[in-house]
């Protein structure tokens, strides 16, 4: 009697067994299903590595050419070093070990690095600071008083004629900052001058007379420095009085006279 009893309780319990199998693959969609389900706990597990720092986190990790352990190790990473990983299988990662080496590695080996700070190493153009183009600008009448303020009542601190070249540092409405090429600074009216096509590095002055006496200050009666003959040329610096300001080959830097001397586009 009681082997009977033994056999039915086991034959309930059976029958339950498949009854809830056969509930389960129904629910979980078949056996694929079952299988998901089964695995599902250890794919929460797994972790995205791709695009991320992760580390060492046992003692050496290889890292081998291939995704096969029979491949040849090119790399023996120690505990808690680094790399990127570029992609992810689960069981191998694609690793970045340094710029340009790449390899793979077993994924349970390591972990994301999470107190790995990356460096920004990308490359940045350092910024290029360049001067302004200077503007250069020249008397639209026979005589130009360059003033210490904005008004005629100022002082004159220097006189230029036509033809003179001034960099213009501030242009207004009425008044404007200009300076000579000797670094004379002063205010003019903006109706009298105009800009120029002068380029520093192409004007030179030349001697039309047989000769130039270069002299020390603008002026005939200062001491002569030397003498140009006709047709040779000296850098301009700039001019007054009536005299150009330059500066020789030589570097003699002194004044010619106008009446023997005119500016030329050099070679």
């Amino acid at each position: 009697m009681g082997k009977k009893i033994l056999i039915l309780l086991l034959a309930t319990i059976f029958s339950l067994a498949i009854g809830f199998g056969i509930g389960l693959v129904v629910q979980n969609g078949g056996f694929d299903g079952i299988f998901s389900f089964l695995q599902s706990d250890k794919n929460e597990e797994t972790e995205n590595f791709v695009g991320k720092v992760v580390t060492v986190g046992e003692n050496t990790a290889n890292v081998y050419e291939k995704a096969n352990a029979a491949s040849a190790v090119i790399y023996a990473m120690s505990n808690g070093e680094t790399a990127t990983c570029l992609e992810q299988t689960e069981e191998w990662l694609k690793l970045e070990i340094t710029e340009g080496v790449y390899g793979y590695a077993h994924a349970a080996l390591f972990s994301l690095a999470t107190d790995y700070t990356p460096i920004d190493d990308t490359e940045t153009t350092p910024e290029v600071e360049t001067e302004p183009e200077t503007t250069y600008m020249t008397p639209s009448v026979n005589v130009l008083d360059l003033y210490a303020g904005k008004s005629s009542d100022y002082e004159i601190v220097a006189t230029v004629s036509y033809g003179a070249i001034l960099e213009l540092v501030e242009k207004g409405d009425t008044w404007s900052e200009v300076a000579t090429l000797e670094g004379k600074r002063g205010y003019v009216l903006t109706s009298e001058i105009m800009t120029t096509d002068y380029d520093p590095d192409a004007v030179v002055v030349q001697v039309t007379n047989s000769y130039v006496n270069i002299r020390a200050e603008a002026s005939a009666d200062s001491d002569k420095l030397g003498t140009l003959d006709q047709g040779e040329t000296a850098a301009y610096i700039g001019e007054e009085d009536g005299f150009y300001h330059i500066e020789t080959e030589d570097g003699i830097k002194g004044y010619v006279s106008k009446d023997y001397t005119e500016m030329v586009q050099g070679n």
